[in-house]
């Protein structure tokens, strides 16, 4: 998901800043780079899974039973 931003129109109209992302073949479904609001909605649903594995790291670090099994804290 490197690169440079994708300037095809459907992009520029949907407002998506980001580099393509392609879809590996799955099935009877062939290999397809997503562009326009596809992208922008994968991009936008990229962020929230990010969010919400963001907050559940946080709340496994507060379980003090999880803390003291990795060693953070003295014995």
């Amino acid at each position: 998901m490197t690169g440079e931003p994708c300037t095809c129109e459907a992009c520029v109209l949907a407002g998506c800043d980001k580099p393509p992302v392609t879809l590996a073949k799955l099935g009877n479904y062939p290999e397809r780079q997503l562009h326009g609001r596809e992208l922008k909605r994968w991009y936008a649903n990229e962020d929230t899974r990010k969010v919400m594995w963001d907050a559940v790291k946080r709340r496994i670090n507060q379980i003090p039973g999880i803390t003291a099994q990795r060693g953070d804290e003295p014995r």
